[in-house]
């Protein structure tokens, strides 16, 4: 009900939606320190609508919270961060130890400062490579999944490992990551 109607700041008169954003941070922080981690990730995914200013902070305690859910959450808000504070909490998601963490904060390399973000990608090719030797299939299907992400002359060499990949899943998202290679190469 809370997210639902702080979605609906926007549609309330311009003169009051200020008031109305300035009453979420208290009630986020406020949902990010609950027990039950279905609020907290709730309480993650409302980030966006808090003011500007608030936002970095709050998305810094997702991504510290002990649920992946959660931090998956968070790092699914860093597009609406202060642009200057995107490129910390990106890394933060890359190094994170759950797999849907650094996929949704590879998704956010693109809303990285331009300056920054060879950089980031510069991090996935190792990042992608781990994660596609790993004995968990889910891990290896996630990591295929960030290829699209990584840089472009190291998406090729990726995209066949996970083409030959014992598990169909693996396979089949490297196959998808093909439109993402070099055109010559695909």
């Amino acid at each position: 009900v809370r997210e639902a109607a702080a979605k609906m700041i926007a549609h309330a008169p311009k003169e009051e939606q200020d008031h109305l954003r300035a009453m979420l941070p208290a009630l986020i922080q406020k949902g990010l320190d609950d027990e039950d981690w279905n609020v907290r990730e709730a309480a993650a995914e409302m980030i966006a609508h808090a003011p500007e200013g608030e936002r970095a902070a709050l998305i810094q305690k997702g991504l510290d919270d002990e649920g992946g859910g959660v931090r998956r959450a968070a790092a699914e808000m860093i597009a609406h961060a202060p642009e200057g504070e995107r490129t910390a909490l990106i890394q933060k998601g890359l190094d994170d130890k759950d797999r849907n963490v650094r996929e949704a904060a590879a998704k956010m390399i693109a809303h990285a400062p331009k300056e920054e973000q060879d950089h980031l990608r510069a991090m996935l090719p190792a990042l992608i490579q781990k994660g596609l030797d790993d004995e968990d299939w889910n891990v290896r299907e996630a990591a295929a999944k960030m290829i699209a992400y990584a840089p472009e002359g190291e998406r090729t060499a990726l995209i066949q490992k996970g083409l030959g990949d014992k598990d169909r899943y693996v396979r089949e998202a490297a196959a998808k990551m093909i439109a993402h290679a070099p055109k010559e190469e695909q």
